[in-house]
C-alpha cells in the first residue's frame, strides 16, 4: 500500500481497516521516548526476512527448506517466536497504534481493542440479621454501584496483514522511500542542462553530509535559527517527524537555488536570460 506524500505530510493519524489508527509521531512524542528508543525501533522495522535470516545464522537452514516450507516460515512467524523480537514489536506497535492491545498467544495475533466503561447499580438483599431488625421500617436491600469494563476487538494483526503494516511504519519513518517514476527532462540549451546537473550533484551531496554529520538535534538547532516561516526552537516539537525531515530538505534545497540564483544573475549576460530556469526551486 503506498501512502501518497498528501497523506504523509498530515499530522493526522492513519486508519487501516481491520486493524487501527497509525500514529505519525511528532518531535515531541520522540523526545518522550528519547531518540535512541526511536532509532531502536527504526532499525528493527528495517529488518526484512533476508536480513533475519542473516542475524540469526539461519539462512542456510532456510535455502534447504523446499518452497512450501519457506511459504510457512515468514518473518511474521520469525519475530512472535523470538523473544528479543516479540518485546521489541510490542513496543512498536504500543507507539504507533493508537488503539490498546495485546498478543494473543491462543491464536499468534496481536489484538486491538476498545474498552468501554459503564457503571450499574445492582440491588442486593441485606441478610444482616441485626441490620434487617433495627431498619424494618426501611427496605430489606442495600444498592452498590458496580463498574463494568467491557472490551471490543476492533483490529488484529497477524500473519496475513503483517506485511501491510510492516510496509506503512517504514513509510510513516521515512525508512522506505517511495521511488517516483523518473521523467525526462528537456532543456532549452547546454547552459540550462548544465546547471541543472551542478545543481543536482550540490544536492547529493548536501544530503550525504547532512546523513554523516547531522544529528536531530543539530538538524532541529539549525533549522530554526534559520527558519523565515515562524517555527522556532518553542514550536517545532508540535511538527511530525515526517512534516520536519521534508521541511529541513526543502529549506535546504532553496538555499541552494538562492545560491545558484545569485551565481547566474552574476555571471551571464542579459542575452542568455533565455536559458535561465526560474522554476528550479519547484523541481
Amino acid at each position: 500500500m503506498e501512502l501518497t506524500e498528501f497523506e504523509l505530510l498530515s499530522n493526522e493519524s492513519i486508519y487501516i481497516e481491520g486493524i487501527g489508527n497509525f500514529k505519525i509521531p511528532t518531535l515531541k512524542d520522540i523526545r518522550k521516548i528519547g531518540y535512541k528508543t526511536y532509532e531502536t525501533m527504526a532499525n528493527y522495522l528495517s529488518i526484512d526476512l533476508k536480513k533475519y535470516l542473516e542475524l540469526t545464522d539461519l539462512t542456510e537452514r532456510y535455502s534447504e527448506l523446499d518452497e512450501e516450507s519457506k511459504q510457512k516460515n515468514t518473518l511474521y512467524k520469525f519475530i512472535i517466536n523470538t523473544d528479543e523480537f516479540l518485546h521489541i514489536y510490542c513496543i512498536i506497535f504500543s507507539f504507533f497504534i493508537s488503539e490498546n492491545f495485546r498478543f494473543n498467544q491462543k491464536n499468534n495475533s496481536f489484538e486491538f481493542y476498545k474498552t468501554d466503561i459503564h457503571k450499574e447499580i445492582k440491588k442486593i438483599e441485606n441478610k444482616n440479621i441485626f441490620k434487617r431488625f433495627f431498619n424494618l421500617f426501611k427496605k430489606n436491600t442495600e444498592e452498590i454501584v458496580e463498574t463494568i469494563k467491557e472490551e471490543t476487538i476492533i483490529g488484529s494483526i497477524n500473519d496475513e496483514n503483517f506485511d501491510l503494516v510492516r510496509d506503512i511504519l517504514l513509510q510513516i519513518n521515512k525508512i522506505k522511500v517511495i521511488e517516483k517514476p523518473v521523467e525526462e527532462l528537456k532543456f532549452k540549451n547546454e547552459n540550462a542542462k548544465k546547471l541543472y546537473e551542478r545543481m543536482q550533484k550540490n544536492k547529493e551531496a548536501s544530503e550525504a553530509k547532512e546523513k554523516n554529520d547531522f544529528n536531530l538535534g543539530k538538524m532541529i538547532s539549525k533549522y530554526c535559527a534559520d527558519n523565515k516561516n515562524g517555527i522556532n526552537i518553542l514550536n517545532i516539537w508540535n511538527m511530525t517527524y515526517l512534516q520536519f525531515l521534508d521541511q529541513f530538505s526543502q529549506h535546504n534545497y532553496i538555499r541552494q537555488t538562492n545560491v545558484q540564483d545569485m551565481i547566474y544573475t552574476n555571471t551571464v549576460s542579459f542575452s542568455d536570460l533565455k536559458a535561465y530556469d526560474s522554476q528550479a526551486w519547484l523541481k
